[in-house]
Parts: structure tokens; C-alpha cells; sequence
């Protein structure tokens, strides 16, 4: 169960990560708002993570 959600909580980072990307490359301009968006994204993934490994 804890190994699904593992890879769960990988494949959904991949999809945000890619449409983070997406809207990226559409407007460069964003640069900025892009890099807060993904460290915002990534914090509450890496503790999930983090957490699940604990645990095993």
C-alpha cells in the first residue's frame, strides 16, 4: 500500500511538473512565478515522501 502511494504521489509530481513546464515555455515571462509555483509544489510532495519513508 505505502509503495502505491509512493508512486502515486510521483506520477501526479510528473503531471503538475509538466503542465508547470507547459505554461512555462508559453510565456517566459513568468520565470519567476513559475519557480515559486514549483518549490511551492514540491515542498508538500518531498514531506509526503519523506513521511512514507519514515514509516517503512
Amino acid at each position: 500500500m505505502q509503495r502505491i502511494y509512493v508512486i502515486r504521489v510521483i506520477t501526479t509530481f510528473a503531471i503538475a511538473t509538466n503542465a508547470l513546464m507547459a505554461v512555462f515555455l508559453i510565456d517566459n515571462r513568468n520565470l519567476i512565478a513559475w519557480v515559486i509555483a514549483l518549490s511551492t509544489t514540491l515542498l508538500p510532495f518531498v514531506g509526503k515522501k519523506i513521511e512514507v519513508q519514515s514509516l517503512e
